[in-house]
């Protein structure tokens, strides 16, 4: 009667983190078009679902059908807002499991709350919690994936086991970062629980995890063969060398290496160390040292085990080229905002009443630290929806933008999502060039400066909450 009773109070506090969270997400929600992180990527995403089209590489095949259905749930909001939603919800459950991970490790309940706040309210999670994109599904994954191999190890029974190997190959399907690990995941509870892979549990796991992959990338290859409306750096009728190497996320293999150990040791280790402080408190980096006395205490391969994974997470990102580098290390966030809960229960195992008063005074950090630095993210009340500027636009019309990929993703989500748009037939643009008989449109700040530097005129011609609409003169 205990062990029921102490289920159905896990259930019941997993379902009140769930629902706060969503709640605060969705209240903090990015809502309209694009997004802050990745403006161009946040619309894709927004549309790429509702068509069953193919994003860049890995492709996300997963997030796009989990997308789809999504997207056709009949709630009256903006398919931008619904699907920005969804990240909300990836977001609410991965913190449900982060949370019980912690409680597997015997954290007691406010310690773990503690941590799984500092994870919450930092900046990228956070972002990739309220914006539309593939982000907040990687942190449920990782998040489920740590949970399972840590109740495997402890309990060491079939269907954990199960679990742990499924969820491994269902993260690898999806994130890149989360491929590279897999190996040393699976290798891990190998190690682990060497005579469990003595039994056909695992092996079948393992051979549903690669039919999931397979099925997964055929998708890509079956919508490239019926031409998708967007089909992004994979052809139509494309080869199945292709989509293997989409699934190892070949378009951007030229960005890998271009920073040497020097550069890493030099100048990225000390920014990750920085931002690292940003996103989860200088504190992060006291409780994770006892965090992993905590682990070694328990464990003494878990330990080692997970200052490796903690490496890895940074060397594997720290080498590449990327728009948003500090972004790509959201792993290392989550294993150090993980690893401060083991430090705060540690100290609490130590001293019960100090343990409460770091826990309490480490909330009090993160609530600091994330007004500090993420306090444009609460409330935001965008408006980003184009509808009006863009059916304002004549048939046939060019519409000049600085960022033409941005403007590119705007237009195909509208094209794809709005039919009168569509009959606008409205071209993008990004330089001067303008034919005689073009109708040229603009509603950006930047361009305005670049036109008034070149003596262009121009007038408005429709304003609203987003911006103006501006026609440009030819003559």
């Amino acid at each position: 009667m205990k062990l029921q009773s102490e289920k159905k109070n896990e259930r019941f506090l997993d379902f009140m983190i769930f629902l706060a969270a969503l709640a605060f997400f969705s209240l903090t929600l990015y809502k309209g078009v694009g997004g802050v992180e990745s403006y161009g990527n946040s619309t894709k995403f927004q549309y790429i679902g509702v068509i069953l089209g193919v994003p860049h590489s890995p492709g996300f095949p997963l997030y796009v059908l989990i997308n789809y259905l999504w997207s056709h749930i009949p709630v009256a909001i903006s398919i931008a807002t619904k699907i920005s939603l969804l990240s909300a919800v990836f977001a609410a459950m991965a913190l449900v499991f982060f949370r019980r991970a912690l409680a597997l490790m015997n954290v007691n309940f406010f310690e773990a709350i503690g941590a799984t706040a500092a994870l919450a309210l930092s900046g990228v999670f956070w972002v990739r919690a309220t914006e539309a994109g593939v982000g907040s599904m990687s942190y449920l994954l990782s998040a489920a994936t740590l949970f399972f191999i840590l109740r495997c190890v402890q309990k060491k029974n079939k269907s954990d086991l199960a679990y742990s190997i499924i969820f491994i190959f269902l993260s690898a399907w999806h994130d890149p970062l989360l491929l590279a690990l897999a190996p040393f995941a699976l290798l891990f509870l190998i190690i682990s629980n060497p005579t469990s892979w003595l039994k056909k549990t695992a092996w079948i796991s393992v051979g549903i995890g690669i039919l999931i992959g397979v099925a997964l990338y055929s998708f890509i290859y079956v919508r490239s063969h019926q031409r998708a409306p967007v089909l992004e750096y994979v052809y139509a009728m494309t080869t199945v060398k292709r989509v293997f190497l989409t699934a190892l996320n070949g378009q951007f293999w030229p960005n890998y290496f271009v920073a040497g150990p020097k550069i890493i040791l030099q100048f990225r280790l000390p920014e990750l160390l920085k931002e690292t402080s940003a996103q989860l408190t200088t504190a992060v980096f006291l409780f994770s040292i006892f965090g992993l006395f905590f682990i070694y205490k328990k464990s003494r391969a878990g330990a080692p085990a997970f200052l490796i994974f903690l490496t890895l997470s940074f060397i594997l990102k720290a080498h590449l080229y990327s728009a948003n580098l500090l972004g790509e290390y959201w792993l290392f966030y989550m294993l150090a905002a993980f690893l401060t809960g083991l430090g705060l229960q540690f100290i609490s195992n130590y001293r019960k009443n100090l343990g409460v008063f770091l826990t309490g005074a480490f909330l009090a950090l993160v609530l600091f630290n994330a007004y500090t630095h993420n306090k444009d993210l609460l409330f935001r009340n965008n408006k980003n929806e184009f509808d009006g500027l863009l059916t304002a636009c004549t048939y046939n019309s060019n519409l000049l933008a600085s960022d033409k990929y941005k403007w590119q993703e705007i237009l195909l989500y509208y094209n794809l999502t709005n039919p009168y748009v569509k009959k606008r037939k409205i071209k993008l643009i990004d330089s001067f060039n303008f034919y005689n008989r073009s109708t040229n449109f603009f509603f950006e700040t930047s361009v305005k400066e670049q036109l008034d530097e070149a003596g262009i005129p121009y007038f408005p011609v429709y304003s609203n909450d987003t911006a103006t609409l501006y026609l440009i003169n030819n003559l």
